[in-house]
C-alpha cells in the first residue's frame, strides 16, 4: 500500500521552506554539507517566509508563520513537536495565533485536544484574550476545548495550574454576568460541565488560607484570587443567567429569588 506519512514529514517540509530564503547567504561549507535542505516544489506551502534569524528553528517560529500554514500542516507540525518533546518552542506563538484568528482555531478544538494538553491549553489561552477583546468565535467549540483540557489525564503540572483554571473561571464569570450574555443558552449543560470541576479545585489549599489569614481578614479578596473562589462566583452568575433565560427576568436582587 502507499507509504504512510510520518508526523515529522511536515516539519521537514517547513524547515526547508524557512531556510530557502537565506540559503544563498549561508557559508559555502554549510550549503555543501546541508544540500538536502534545497527545497523541491512540493516543499513550498505558499509564499516564502522571510527569515532573518534562527535559520527556521521552530523555537524561533512566530505567530505570523503559524498563521500562514494550512491548519492540517500546522497540526502535523505540532504533533511532531509533541512527539519529540519540543513543544515549548511553540507555546507563546500558538497562543498569539489563536488570539488573532480565534474562530479558525476554536473550530479545530477536537484536533487540538487530541494533540494533548500542551497545544490545547496554549490555544485556550489565546481564546481567553480574544474573548476579552470581544473577538467572535464558537462558544460551543471553546467549551469543548476547555472541557478537554480540564479532563485530560495527560495534563502536565504547567498546564493544570492557575494559568488555565483561574482565567477560565474569570472568563465564565464575566461572560455569564453580562445582561446579554454572549454564550448561547442552548449551551447551558456545556457550561456546567466546564464550571463544575473548577468548584472542586485545590486552590486555595488549607496552607494558603492559613498564610493569608495571618495578615488579612478579607476572605472575599482571597476568594477572588483563587480558582475555587472565583469558580463559586461564576456559579452564582450561572444561576442568574439560567434564571434570566428561563423567566425573562432582567435582574435578580436576592438569591432567594432564583
Amino acid at each position: 500500500g502507499p507509504k504512510k506519512k510520518r508526523p515529522a514529514d511536515a516539519m521537514v517540509r517547513w524547515r526547508k521552506r524557512l531556510l530557502a530564503p537565506v540559503l544563498e547567504d549561508l557559508p559555502e561549507e554549510w550549503r555543501t554539507s546541508h544540500g538536502e535542505w534545497l527545497p523541491n516544489p512540493e516543499d513550498l506551502l505558499g509564499p516564502t517566509v522571510q527569515v532573518t534569524a534562527g535559520w527556521g528553528s521552530r523555537k524561533m517560529m512566530k505567530a505570523d508563520q503559524l498563521l500562514e500554514m494550512p491548519i492540517k500542516d500546522l497540526l502535523e507540525l505540532l504533533r511532531a513537536a509533541v512527539i519529540e518533546d519540543d513543544f515549548e518552542g511553540f507555546r507563546e506563538s500558538l497562543s498569539e495565533a489563536a488570539n488573532r484568528e480565534p474562530a479558525r482555531f476554536a473550530a479545530e478544538a477536537e484536533s487540538f485536544c487530541r494533540l494533548g494538553s500542551g497545544p490545547a491549553s496554549a490555544v485556550l489561552k489565546g481564546l481567553f484574550k480574544a474573548a476579552r477583546e470581544k473577538r467572535e468565535f464558537s462558544w460551543e467549540q471553546f467549551l469543548k476545548l476547555s472541557a478537554g483540557v480540564l479532563s485530560s489525564s495527560a495534563q502536565t503540572e504547567k498546564d493544570s495550574d492557575d494559568s488555565i483554571r483561574k482565567p477560565l473561571a474569570d472568563l465564565l464569570e464575566s461572560a455569564l454576568s453580562e445582561d446579554k450574555a454572549s454564550i448561547p443558552f442552548t449551551l447551558r449543560e456545556n457550561v456546567w460541565r466546564v464550571l463544575y470541576p473548577l468548584t472542586e479545585d485545590h486552590d486555595p489549599t488549607p496552607e494558603r488560607e492559613e498564610r493569608y489569614f495571618r495578615t488579612s481578614f478579607e476572605p472575599a479578596n482571597l476568594a477572588l484570587n483563587t480558582v475555587r473562589g472565583q469558580a463559586l462566583q461564576a456559579v452564582l452568575s450561572y444561576a442568574r443567567w439560567v434564571r434570566r433565560n428561563l423567566t425573562g427576568a432582567t435582574q435578580v436582587r436576592e438569591f432567594g429569588d432564583m
